[in-house]
């Protein structure tokens, strides 16, 4: 069976758009408020530069990108998809490896 093409790599405004910048405050947010809790609210270094970091784009670009891929019909419906609540993510950016199955 011959190897399917690669799918070209998503621009960085299209990948942008999938992890809803305008919702990174849900995981930066519960960030900032561990650590309040903990006393480390102030304290700045290495490590949390990359957890913050990795809670913004890349964090977010996995669950609404998993979410976009599972629900893609509702979202090609929806009117709220497009923007800022979300991406409609279009045949050519999803692999059929990458579809979500049914049984």
């Amino acid at each position: 069976m011959p190897n399917p093409a690669p799918l070209p790599l998503l621009p960085f405004h299209r990948l942008l758009t999938v992890s809803r910048p305008a919702l990174w405050i849900n995981t930066v947010g519960t960030l900032a408020t561990g650590l309040w809790l903990t006393g480390h609210l102030y304290r700045l270094d290495a490590s949390l530069l990359a957890l913050l970091v990795y809670l913004t784009l890349p964090f977010n670009l996995l669950i609404y990108g998993l979410n976009d891929l599972s629900d893609r019909e509702e979202d090609a419906r929806s009117s709220r998809k497009g923007g800022w609540q979300g991406a409609r993510l279009t045949p050519a950016e999803v692999s059929p490896s990458c579809a979500p199955r049914c049984c």
